[in-house]
Formats: C-alpha cells, sequence, structure tokens
C-alpha cells in the first residue's frame, strides 16, 4: 500500500479564533458557500506552534500564520494556491491531547510508581529485597518512625503545625506524609480523602509548604508539582500560597510558578503566572542590552554583582562557623544590606544577558526560552492536569520529587499518570470518591472501566482488609449542623464531625434547611428534548427575591440545577430583573465552590437521570454555609429511587419539608411565596 501524498498549505488566521485551533488539531476546511460534495471539503492537522498562536492572541495580534498538513486534494491545492476565498476551518478533536494520553501509556513502564499502581498494596510493604518485604509486610512501608531520624524537623514541623491552626487530623496527616516523603527512594502512593468543607485545599497549602522548607541541611528542595482537574482548584491552592509563602523569609520563599492557558487564570495569580514572567523577563533583557550598548558605565554593574557576591559569601560563611547570626545584630544589617543591593543588581542585570539572542526576531521565540529557564529554576509548578503534560515541551529533562493532584476523584485514571512522565515517585492523591467522578463522554469507554478515577481503583482495593489505604478528613467547618446531618449518614456513614464554628449564623434569619415539594410539570424542548420547568422558575425566582430583602448585601447566593436549559431560562429572568449578584451553576460546575444560601431547583417531575446520581445529589447538598432550600417535585423520585425516598423522610421526621399542592388557593405566586416564607424563617 503506498503512502498519500500530502501537502502543507499555509495562510493567516484571524487571532480571536485562536481558541479554536491549536498545535495537533485535527481539523476540517470547508468552504463557506458551497459545502456538499467532498471536493468541498478537505480534513487537515494543524501543525502550527501552538506558542504562536498563544503570541498572536496575548500580544493584539489580528492575524497570525498558520500551517496544516493534509491529503493532496483538489481542494488543498487550491487553498495552497490562494485561489479559494471563502473557506472556513472547524476544529474536530485535539489529536494532541489523545497522543500525549498514548505516550503516557507508553512511558507508564518507566515509572518508579509502575509496581504501586499495578498492585496498590504494595504500597505498604514494596521493597526490592525479600528482606524488606519481610520487614514491612503488614505495615506502613515509610513514614510511620521518621521523627527518631530528623528530631529537629519533626518538632519545628509540630512546631508549625499549631502556628498555622491546623487541626490535629490535619496535623497528622501532614506529619505521615511528610514522613513519606522524606524516604526519598522508596516509590509511594499516598490516598487523602476530603469530603466538603473539611479543609483539604489548607492542608494542601500548608503540606506544600512543609515540603518545600523541608528537613535542616538538606542538599537540595524537593521540587513538588501541584496539579488538579480544573481551573479553579489550582488556583485556590496558588492563591493559599501566595499567602503563606509573603510570611516567610526572603531565604525561605520559593520560586512557585502557575502555568496553563491565560484566559482561564485567575487574575490573582497572574503575578507567578509563566507567560507573564516569561514575557517580563525578556522586556528585561531587552533592556539590559539597549542599556550596555548605549551606556559604556553599564559593565559596572557587572563588578559590582561579583563583588557584592563575594562578600555576601564570606560573611554568610562566617556566621554559619559561629553559628550567632541572630546575636549579631551589627553582622546581620551588614548581611541585609548587601543582599538588598544585590537583589536590585539582579533585576537590572540577569545573568543571561550576554547569551540572549537578539538576532531572533520572533519574541515567543525568546520567550519560550525563557520559559524553560523559569522552570528549571522553579521549585513548586502549579497547573491543570491537561496542561501538565506541555511542560516537557520546554523542558524535556523536567523531574520532580513530589506531585499532589487534588479533585483526584474527578479525573480518569489515565489522566493521574501525565505527570508520572517526571520520574515521580511519591505521588499524593487528595479527592472523595462520594462526589463528582469523572465525565467519559463515550459509553464504550465507561463501560470498560475508563470512568473510573485511579483513586477510586486504590481505595477499593483495600476494602476488605485492615489496612489503612486511606486517610480521611473528618471534621467539617462549612455547613451548619443541620445542613449537613442527612448527607453525613447516608453518604459518610455518620464519620463528619462539625467545627463548633459551623453553626454561628451571626442571626441568620432563615432555618438552615428546609425542603420545598412542588407539583409543576417539567417542561421539555421539541428538538434536543432539554428539560426546564417554568412554574417552578417563577416560584424560585420569587422566593429569590423575598430572600434577598431579608439579607445582607454581602451575603453570597447561589441556584444550583442539574440542567443546561434550566439554568439557561433561570439566567434569563435575572438577567431581565437586573440581579447579577446571584450565580447561577450546574451540577458539575459547582464542586469545589460554597455559598451563605443555596436554592436547588432540579426542574425535573418525571423520571429520575441526573437526579439518580449519588456523587451529584451529594455535590449539591454540601455547597451552602447557612441556608440550603431545596426545591422540585418529588412524586416520581420518591417513589422509584431509595436515595430521595431517604431524603425526603429524613426532611419530614424532622419536620422541615412542605408539601405545596397544585390547588392551594392563593391569587398568584406572589401572595403564594410571602405565605411559604413563614415557613422558611426561623
Amino acid at each position: 500500500m503506498t503512502k498519500t501524498s500530502t501537502i502543507r498549505p499555509s495562510f493567516t488566521v484571524e487571532s480571536n479564533n485562536h481558541q479554536s485551533i491549536n498545535n495537533k488539531d485535527y481539523v476540517l476546511i470547508y468552504m463557506t458557500e458551497k459545502t456538499i460534495g467532498k471536493q468541498f471539503r478537505v480534513a487537515a492537522v494543524v501543525t502550527t506552534r501552538r506558542q504562536q498562536v498563544q503570541y498572536a492572541a496575548e500580544n493584539g495580534l489580528k492575524f497570525f500564520h498558520c500551517s496544516l498538513e493534509t491529503a493532496r486534494t483538489p481542494m488543498s491545492q487550491r487553498i495552497r494556491e490562494g485561489t479559494v476565498e471563502n473557506y472556513q476551518i472547524l476544529s474536530l478533536t485535539q489529536i494532541n491531547l489523545h497522543m500525549r494520553q498514548f505516550q503516557v501509556l507508553l512511558n507508564l513502564e518507566h515509572s518508579p510508581l509502575l509496581d504501586n499502581i499495578l498492585s496498590p498494596r504494595s504500597n505498604f510493604y514494596n521493597s526490592r529485597t525479600p528482606e524488606d518485604r519481610a520487614k514491612y509486610k503488614g505495615k506502613v512501608s515509610c513514614g510511620t518512625n521518621w521523627e527518631q531520624q530528623y528530631p529537629r524537623a519533626y518538632q519545628e514541623l509540630t512546631t508549625n503545625i499549631r502556628k498555622e491552626g491546623l487541626n490535629r487530623e490535619q496535623g497528622d496527616i501532614l506529619l505521615s506524609v511528610f514522613g513519606h516523603c522524606l524516604d526519598a527512594n522508596r516509590p509511594h502512593i499516598m490516598l487523602i480523602q476530603g469530603p466538603p468543607g473539611t479543609g483539604k485545599s489548607r492542608l494542601i497549602s500548608n503540606l506544600v509548604l512543609q515540603l518545600h522548607r523541608g528537613v535542616p541541611n538538606a542538599s537540595r528542595r524537593m521540587k513538588i508539582l501541584i496539579c488538579a482537574q480544573s481551573n479553579t482548584a489550582i488556583d485556590v491552592i496558588v492563591l493559599k500560597l501566595i499567602k503563606l509563602f509573603r510570611l516567610l523569609s526572603k531565604d525561605e520563599q520559593g520560586n512557585m510558578l502557575r502555568t496553563g492557558t491565560a484566559n482561564k487564570v485567575n487574575a490573582e495569580c497572574k503575578m507567578v503566572f509563566l507567560d507573564a514572567l516569561a514575557r517580563r523577563h525578556v522586556n528585561e533583557l531587552i533592556k539590559c542590552r539597549k542599556l550596555r550598548d548605549e551606556d559604556p558605565s553599564f559593565e559596572t554593574f557587572y563588578l559590582e554583582r561579583e563583588t557584592l557576591e563575594r562578600k555576601l559569601k564570606t560573611l554568610e560563611n562566617r556566621t554559619t562557623q559561629n553559628g550567632k547570626l541572630a546575636q549579631n545584630s551589627i553582622m546581620l544589617d551588614e548581611i541585609t544590606k548587601l543582599r538588598d543591593r544585590l537583589e536590585v543588581i539582579k533585576r537590572v542585570l540577569p545573568d543571561n544577558v550576554d547569551n540572549m539572542d537578539l538576532q531572533d526576531k520572533e519574541r515567543w521565540g525568546m520567550e519560550s526560552r525563557a520559559k524553560k529557564q523559569l522552570i528549571s529554576k522553579a521549585d513548586i509548578i502549579c497547573t491543570t492536569l491537561g496542561s501538565c503534560g506541555g511542560l516537557f515541551d520546554y523542558y524535556q529533562s523536567l523531574k520532580f520529587d513530589v506531585c499532589i493532584i487534588d479533585e483526584a476523584t474527578q479525573c480518569t485514571e489515565i489522566s493521574s499518570f501525565t505527570p508520572l512522565q517526571y520520574g515521580i515517585k511519591k505521588l499524593i492523591l487528595v479527592g472523595d470518591v462520594k462526589q463528582l467522578p469523572p465525565f467519559v463522554f463515550s459509553r464504550e469507554c465507561a463501560e470498560a472501566g475508563l470512568k473510573n478515577s485511579l483513586f477510586a481503583r486504590i481505595q477499593q482495593s483495600f476494602v476488605g482488609t485492615n489496612l489503612e489505604g486511606v486517610k480521611m478528613l473528618t471534621t467539617q467547618y462549612r455547613m451548619h449542623p443541620e445542613i449537613v446531618k442527612w448527607p453525613n449518614e447516608y453518604f459518610y456513614e455518620g464519620k463528619l464531625k462539625s467545627n463548633p464554628d459551623a453553626t454561628k449564623c451571626d442571626g441568620f434569619p432563615f432555618k438552615p434547611y428546609t425542603v420545598f415539594g412542588l407539583e409543576y410539570s417539567q417542561n421539555m424542548t421539541q428538538s434536543a428534548h432539554q428539560i426546564y420547568n417554568h412554574e417552578e422558575i417563577e416560584f424560585v425566582l420569587k422566593l429569590l427575591t423575598e430572600i434577598m430583602q431579608c439579607c445582607h448585601r454581602h451575603t453570597t447566593i447561589a441556584i444550583i440545577t442539574p440542567y443546561t436549559r434550566h439554568k439557561r431560562e433561570i439566567e434569563k429572568f435575572l438577567a431581565a430583573k437586573k440581579i447579577t449578584q446571584v450565580s447561577v451553576l450546574s451540577i458539575d460546575s459547582v464542586q469545589g465552590q460554597e455559598y451563605d444560601v443555596v436554592i436547588i431547583s432540579l426542574a425535573r417531575s418525571v423520571g429520575t437521570g441526573f437526579l439518580g446520581s449519588p456523587q451529584r445529589l451529594n455535590v449539591a447538598l454540601t455547597r451552602a454555609r447557612k441556608c440550603l432550600i431545596l426545591c422540585g417535585n418529588f412524586a416520581d423520585l420518591k417513589d422509584n429511587n431509595q436515595m430521595w425516598s431517604s431524603l425526603l423522610q429524613d426532611a419530614e421526621q424532622r419536620k422541615l419539608y412542605y408539601h405545596i399542592a397544585d390547588d392551594d388557593e392563593y391569587d398568584d405566586v406572589n401572595t403564594f411565596v410571602s405565605k411559604i416564607m413563614q415557613n422558611l424563617k426561623k
């Protein structure tokens, strides 16, 4: 069989379309006016480098150069020759993502964690020798008695845990994980289950801080990779780390990077965002080169820098030898002044100004080299799992000591393998199998087991054993105890405890938890069979209006619904009434968020659909801090679903369920809602 002949047409593309075109995308090019017939369309693979596309978008360029590889056809030939004027490009799928996942699988056999992944119980007694296997059989292989080997580090860490205000359970988990990470040669996977409101993000940020500090006299700092499925989760951790690092001395502060797509990164995280730092770095290089060319005195900066570095090294060696730096205030002041001056010189005079190739007129090339340098020097890198593989593009010899994956139960197993290409020996998975699982579009893939997370599979392997495979956080700080009561009993077997502060609602006017049973019937679009409920929306919005009149203006409020069309209809009503301070969210997008008041509007009145998912229900019910209101037509759910039957029975027993019949005599919905507000208020 002969190889298909290919050509590489190139042309300019509007940069506002850059989101839909990326390197290795599989695209369809078709004529705008004539779309019927093979002669008017051709498939292609984008070969434009991703950095070029990003550079065009971020620097306001109207067009960027786009290259494709496609089969030689009359259509593609005409594109190459420029004789086709009106055509469009439609992105079909991201081949690069699939290829990266395939490469991750191929490389898995070289991962130090391969045995731990294939046989999860080996985390407790894996070893290279039979003697070590016997030694560790039936108990944790490392990290249990590390305080005896590093007594000073243990004392400092326990002091820091108390200082940071972690509870005892969080502190114990941090100590255990820290100990495992100190055993650098033994591969290990650790699981932490964080139910809603138990402070897993706080635990992660403090764990990173302590791992970064390491142990006294360590030869180098640990290099840490932090990943999550969503940008929101990563940004939460980045912001917490920024606050923690601000409290440290300059010596303790590390180099942290946030990588990813610019328009998806929280504005407050831009100060550590890779692209922004690289752009700033290149600007400084260009400025330095111009200064050196224009001002002969610029050479004196080099001499001053060398002199400062020598003086600083001499003073630091002297203080290390006598060990009385804190007691010698004169020497301490001199070191501080030298460091401050050296910091100024380094900002003006980057180390590699001599090696900068200003002949390269493509600025994105310079930024790419700057990114490589920043990545190589970073102690902590934070990114999504989707962007994690992209680090390899800049720095192929990149290695990490520890990787932490937040939202580990929301990502597929193969996604969890992505960071392992960086030689990681310590993998910490943080998640909750009782919340949202990975979302897999393909039914065949789901049935084949690809919908399961690595966290869930490892946790399941310990069921029926006496081994503690998962460390669980059990003190929740978010929800009023009345809100968490049923989710705790039904999903967590009553293991969650509420912190006393969770009961403090500062004179909040509404009951913590109320269920309204309605008799409104769902609506459905004719074409796509999308579910919404017009009458329920009218009820919910009037209820919302009444609630807003009784609450402080800083009260955070959200409406959660399982159905996209129902969500859009609510948003239309809010926009019409110019209500902007209320968030409207789908269940799939609300995990990890919290609000003072949450109204759940189910929309559906026939069947169960999404409402039959325990994970989705758990997520929806555990977002509210002070007040949760559940609205819906529960007739079908109560009769046909055991989970919903349990929820409604619990609400009835606690006298928190109010059934509102369709034939109740009220003049209009306004009077109707005003009457039931009496049931909602304390």
